[in-house]
C-alpha cells in the first residue's frame, strides 16, 4: 500500500509541478514519457515551421518592397 501511495505522490507532485509552470499539454505519464523521448523531434520540427512562417513572411515583404519601389 505505501508503494502505491508514494508512486501516486510523485505523480501529484509532478502534476503541481507542470501547472505551476503553466505546462498543461500533459494528461498522463505516458504523454510526458512519450514527449521526453521525442523532444529533439519535437524541437525539429518547431524550428521547421518557425523557418518556413519566416520565409513565408519575408517573400511577403520583399513582394511589396518590390510593388512599392515599382511606383
Amino acid at each position: 500500500m505505501a508503494l502505491v501511495y508514494g508512486q501516486l505522490e510523485s505523480l501529484k507532485k509532478i502534476r503541481e509541478t507542470l501547472d505551476r509552470k503553466g505546462i498543461s499539454r500533459f494528461n498522463s505519464i505516458g504523454q510526458l514519457n512519450k514527449f521526453i523521448k521525442n523532444n529533439e523531434k519535437e524541437k525539429e520540427d518547431l524550428f521547421c515551421k518557425i523557418e518556413q512562417a519566416f520565409e513565408l513572411e519575408l517573400d511577403a515583404l520583399q513582394a511589396e518592397a518590390f510593388k512599392r519601389k515599382k511606383n
